[in-house]
């Protein structure tokens, strides 16, 4: 198919990472971060594959953080910690020399001197899915040369990230946009009927198939299939989907007659499917043949830069007075250290929710309120009390809150100064700043 779309390239340069293992199982073994982001662990996932015991299946997670302009570690939740510089931590940048302890493995961490280019699609908005992060600029980059292929794509992130709208977005920036977009939701379909409902099925081929049905696949013949959940389908299933995926062609249930179709499938997942492949859930073969692309979303709480254009964007969706829109927008920027603070464990999909509604009550009452749903915060604390990852958040935001507020009052309001001190880049202290000392906003 013929590719048409051309649009300016732009890019991010971030420094090259070498990790070598300097003690340990593994010792002697080198591995170069050129990506923005590395998992470690033992887990066959995992980017630095690592043989030592001690070490847990997904141990830490070593990203570029953009603002910053330094890489950074953060633990997993594992079963004998992180430590940098033998002191133990949960998130903390990572200087040039240090030595990274995971269990009875050590790693020094040294930048090469090389640097590697990341593509960033120019705009914010790719084809209805917004974003202005480097993160989802990145994303849209991939998502347009997988959108130029015939090549099946897999999207991965938490519930409500966005995958179906990002699987959207590929098939109208794709030469198929013309043809039918078809969902195929496997957690909405019975397991003993997910076979019939993707292929179809013929008149009489069972009891109460009084007239013949085209599956999922033949409407979306031309188009696009997206999957959503495929970590869900059935065992069983898996061999006959694995088929069609390889010959592109399908029989519906109750005929002898074999059909050609012409789909690309984009399929999504919340699971950690490299964890259900291993665990021999989900067939190893399957799961390459529908990941010869391969985009991760990261939750809403990890680019929380994405939250106000979002916002804006949902007020666009709901009216076209520009004058109600800004009103409404300039109230909720007044508020944004509540909104921004709030981690949104319902992603897009509940930041969308909670614009619509504050929307709707102002549209009927009159009045403008933040309406973060309370009750859910108090259920989820509840829920997490002795959840180990997210008790370990709630200790890092209190510790950068302390530092912060204690730094800035060191340096007597002065932000060069504290990040001269803190060592960090002076627009990620800024929005420290702005994140944890709401009464000075206005001065920055």
């Amino acid at each position: 198919m013929e590719r048409t779309i051309k649009i300016e390239k732009k890019f991010l340069e971030i420094p090259v990472g070498e990790f070598i293992v300097i003690k340990g199982k593994d010792k002697g073994k080198v591995f170069k971060l050129a990506s923005r982001e590395a998992l470690v662990g033992t887990s066959p996932s995992s980017d630095i594959r690592l043989s030592d015991p001690t070490v847990s299946r997904t141990h830490c997670k070593i990203f570029w953080n953009d603002e910053a302009k330094m890489f950074q570690v953060q633990d997993l939740g594992s079963t004998n910690g992180t430590l940098i510089n033998k002191i133990p931590v949960v998130n903390a940048f990572l200087p040039p020399e240090s030595i990274i302890t995971l269990g009875e493995t050590e790693i020094v961490f040294k930048q090469s001197g090389k640097k590697r280019q990341i593509e960033l699609f120019p705009e914010e908005n790719f084809f209805g899915c917004v974003g202005v992060s480097q993160a989802m600029r990145e994303i849209f980059s991939i998502a347009l040369k997988s959108a130029q292929t015939d090549m099946n794509i897999l999207i991965e992130g938490e519930t409500g990230v966005g995958k179906e709208e990002l699987a959207k977005a590929i098939h109208k920036a794709s030469p198929r946009k013309e043809k039918n977009f078809v969902v195929c939701d496997v957690t909405t379909i019975p397991k003993e009927l997910f076979l019939t409902e993707l292929f179809g099925y013929e008149k009489g081929a069972f009891t109460g198939a009084d007239k013949s049905k085209k599956g999922l696949v033949e409407l979306a013949d031309g188009g696009t299939l997206f999957i959503d959940e495929i970590g869900e389908i059935p065992p069983q299933d898996q061999v006959h989907l694995l088929r069609f995926v390889e010959k592109k062609e399908l029989r519906p249930i109750g005929s002898n007659t074999i059909k050609k179709v012409n789909v690309r499938i984009i399929s999504a997942t919340s699971k950690n499917i490299d964890e259900e492949v291993e665990k021999g859930n989900f067939r190893s073969d399957l799961f390459f043949r529908l990941s010869q692309f391969r985009i991760k979303i990261p939750p809403l709480r990890e680019r929380k830069e994405d939250i106000f254009p979002l916002i804006l964007d949902t007020l666009k969706k709901l009216t076209d007075d520009e004058k109600k829109i800004n009103m409404l927008y300039d109230f909720l920027q007044k508020n944004s250290s509540f909104i921004l603070n709030y981690n949104w464990p319902g992603n897009v999909r509940e930041l969308k929710n909670f614009t619509e509604r504050f929307y709707r009550i102002w549209e009927i009452t009159g009045e403008m309120k933040v309406d973060i749903p309370f009750m859910s915060i108090r259920n989820e604390t509840a829920q997490d009390k002795y959840d180990f990852k997210s008790q370990k958040r709630k200790i890092i935001e209190d510790f950068e809150r302390t530092y912060v507020i204690e730094l800035y009052q060191r340096c007597k309001g002065n932000i060069s100064e504290c990040a001269r001190l803190a060592k960090v880049n002076r627009k990620y202290m800024e929005k420290l700043i702005r994140k944890y000392i709401k009464n000075e906003t206005e001065n920055l």
